[in-house]
């Protein structure tokens, strides 16, 4: 069955990462390392870092060739020190848990390292696709079958499409 697509504004967006901050502050577990995933993780990880006292910190992961997401976990293109990780409480974060593994490939990394602790957030998961029947985010927002476009994805680069044609 096809997935509807939905598109969500900055103001949307801005709303699910506060129901997800709050749901995270519930649980009264301070991290010490908020962990982005690029791109997507990355709006959140910096809403999050003005809330939660922890060190925030990035990743990028991506797939290459013709690879699919649902075939292949993707290849680490640029991680933090290890150090960063040791013995310390790290909330992994991004933006969907679609497959699952942009997530479950930085989990693994993070286990590498190790921390005492490691809990994933999303805004949305989508259990109907997640490849991982063991695994599932700690904490979401909502669960989809949807296809979901953030701000900073198609919409962004119309604009920055139109914008560049008027520049020519």
């Amino acid at each position: 069955m096809p997935e509807n697509k939905v598109y969500l504004s900055w103001e949307q967006t801005e709303e699910l990462t506060i129901q997800l901050i709050l749901k995270i502050l519930e649980r009264g577990i301070n991290y010490d390392v908020v962990f982005g995933i690029a791109r997507g993780g990355l709006f959140q990880l910096q809403l999050m870092t003005q809330v939660f006292p922890a060190v925030a910190n990035s990743a990028h992961l991506a797939r290459y060739g013709e690879a699919t997401e649902s075939e292949v976990m993707p290849q680490i293109i640029a991680w933090p020190d290890r150090q960063d990780f040791f013995q310390k409480r790290v909330l992994i974060v991004d933006e969907v848990w679609d497959y699952g593994h942009s997530i479950v490939r930085a989990e693994q990394a993070v286990w590498d390292c190790n921390p005492l602790q490691v809990d994933t957030a999303v805004l949305h998961f989508k259990p109907t696709r997640n490849k991982y029947t063991l695994k599932r985010p700690t904490y979401y927002v909502a669960e989809t079958a949807d296809w979901i476009e953030y701000p900073w994805m198609a919409q962004f680069m119309d604009k920055f499409k139109a914008a560049r044609l008027q520049h020519s």
